[in-house]
């Protein structure tokens, strides 16, 4: 037995050393430094689409999460730490709030009629799990996949208007955009707006009207048919709209934006810029001609006036940019930016430390409350801090009396622009649930 042992070990050896086992161990090296290699231009290119081809991390069809350790990391590296308790309940209330705008904006009808999420999914607490299930490939878990989906689209909106709005103080923007405009608009006795400038040159104005604060839903809805899909490309969070009465007073105003130093040209957005009321190049050309017969004596400055009232000089049809947008809706739009200085909002609870010592009165608990808040402001190297000074984006449109009316009916109107927006919202988020 000993024998045949020491026989099988020798012919082991033998084989070892042949040429065809170092045949075999030589391929099996090549392979594998193939794999190895071929795993370095390995690229999940849904991914490479969102950082170098423009689409929207909301439309990828994979997390690439499988398991919980994947999961952690994803959200780390996405900034919230899932296991500090902090974060876990920011992250356990964005759920909430997402399921919620799938209930009462995004298909409120459904959901009465019993096409909710599954259980899982409305008690689930933790957003890894969600990360995961989004991944689950197998048919018995499809609709719970679609609904961690479609939850996980949402979340990731709401995250980025957290983000905007934490940091950037809206109201201190909104209010010194304003003021810049109400130095130079003029008011009858019953303190409507009736026109815009200054001196001898104001242009008559049938409306005005600054646009209405956004609702989170309006954002939120506004974000989700976003290909962007970012709170910062949210543009009209402070608007006006100017309401003239002809065409070449929509461009005059355009001029005294500048002139009045209400708009800084260098500040604003050319890729914002849209303009689907007046042929510029031919108003110019009309324009020209028509100063050249007023400076020659040729009219006089009545006849000027009347002719350049009169002029109506639509556009070619353009593509506007905007799939929402009817191709009847005509207009001047451009989006500035103003440089907004304050207090950040991140430390608002500084004003509250200030009115509770007012209400408070005289006594010690105020006096210690002034005392505490003057001793954070001084703190080395809060000055900086505290004080905000960021540019903010606010557009202007402006219509004629015309297009103002066309745009207010039929195809153009406001009601319609926003069902567009809630179907184009409900398709990307809801698309494989719905169908």
């Amino acid at each position: 037995m000993r024998k045949t042992q020491a026989f099988l070990d020798c012919c082991d050896k033998l084989l070892a050393h042949s040429p065809l086992s170092r045949c075999s161990r030589t391929i099996n090296h090549n392979m594998d430094m193939k794999k190895k290699i071929a795993g370095h231009w390995h690229f999940r290119w849904p991914v490479m689409d969102v950082l170098i081809g423009g689409a929207s991390s909301i439309d990828t069809p994979s997390t690439f999460v499988r398991t919980m350790e994947d999961a952690t990391r994803f959200l780390i590296s996405y900034g919230y730490n899932p296991d500090n308790p902090s974060d876990g309940r920011m992250m356990h209330s964005v759920i909430i709030e997402a399921l919620t705008f799938i209930e009462r904006e995004l298909m409120p009808r459904e959901w009465r009629n019993g096409i909710r999420p599954p259980q899982e999914i409305i008690l689930c607490d933790d957003p890894r799990w969600l990360l995961v299930w989004a991944e689950e490939n197998d048919d018995a878990h499809r609709i719970r996949r679609a609904w961690a989906c479609a939850v996980l689209r949402i979340m990731h909106s709401i995250a980025h208007i957290e983000g905007s709005y934490r940091y950037v103080n809206v109201d201190a923007a909104r209010n010194q955009i304003r003021e810049r405009f109400e130095t130079f608009l003029q008011r009858n006795e019953s303190g409507e707006v009736t026109g815009f400038g200054q001196g001898d040159l104001v242009v008559p104005l049938v409306r005005f009207d600054w646009k209405g604060e956004k609702s989170r839903q309006s954002i939120l809805l506004k974000l989700l048919h976003k290909r962007a899909n970012v709170a910062e490309t949210i543009y009209d969070l402070v608007g006006v709209r100017m309401v003239a009465v002809n065409q070449a007073d929509t461009l005059l105003l355009v001029r005294m934006f500048t002139d009045l130093g209400i708009v800084s040209y260098p500040n604003c957005i050319p890729a914002r810029a849209r303009n689907t009321l007046v042929d510029v190049d031919r108003f110019h050309r009309e324009l020209d001609d028509l100063r050249g017969l007023l400076l020659s004596d040729k009219i006089s400055s009545q006849q000027f006036s009347k002719r350049m009232a009169a002029l109506a000089l639509p556009p070619p049809a353009v593509d506007s940019g905007n799939p929402h947008s009817a191709s009847t809706y005509q207009s001047i739009q451009l989006t500035g930016r103003q440089l907004i200085r304050g207090m950040s909002p991140a430390f608002s609870w500084l004003h509250r430390f200030d009115e509770a010592a007012n209400e408070l009165g005289y006594g010690p608990a105020a006096k210690a409350l002034k005392e505490l808040a003057a001793a954070l402001r001084g703190w080395r190297g809060m000055d900086r801090e505290l004080d905000m000074c960021a540019f903010f984006p606010f557009e202007i449109q402006i219509m004629d009396q015309k297009s103002y009316t066309q745009n207010s009916q039929g195809a153009a109107a406001h009601g319609r622009y926003k069902n567009s927006q809630l179907r184009a919202a409900r398709r990307r988020v809801l698309g494989e649930i719905l169908k």
